[in-house]
């Protein structure tokens, strides 16, 4: 477990409090997402955020992935970043890359 705590409720305040975007959702182009959800949504990323990604921040501020551009790689990926990637990718992103999902 990290360190990380996110900010859900300051996030949700400036959503639906002072941009009033609540006030849009529920109609074209967003009739199928209502404030209910969005708010939903908010919770489970940041669970996600604090949980399983959050586990790996000190170790890949310690080993960095390190891109070579004349290959096109990507080396030094630690165990908790690759676990990390693949839970966010499995859980919130269905267009990420096959390859991205195999990194744990």
């Amino acid at each position: 477990m990290g360190h990380y705590k996110s900010n859900v409720r300051d996030t949700e305040f400036m959503l639906f409090d002072v941009l009033e975007r609540g006030k849009i959702l529920g109609s074209a182009p967003f009739e199928d997402l209502d404030e209910e959800t969005a708010r939903d949504a908010l919770r489970q990323i940041a669970t996600l955020a604090e949980g399983p990604i959050a586990a790996s921040f000190a170790e890949a501020d310690r080993n960095p992935p390190v891109f070579d551009p004349a290959t096109g790689s990507v080396s030094t990926i630690v165990a908790p970043h690759g676990l990390s990637m693949s839970s966010w990718a499995s859980c919130c992103c269905s267009t990420v890359p096959r390859r991205c999902r195999t990194l744990a």
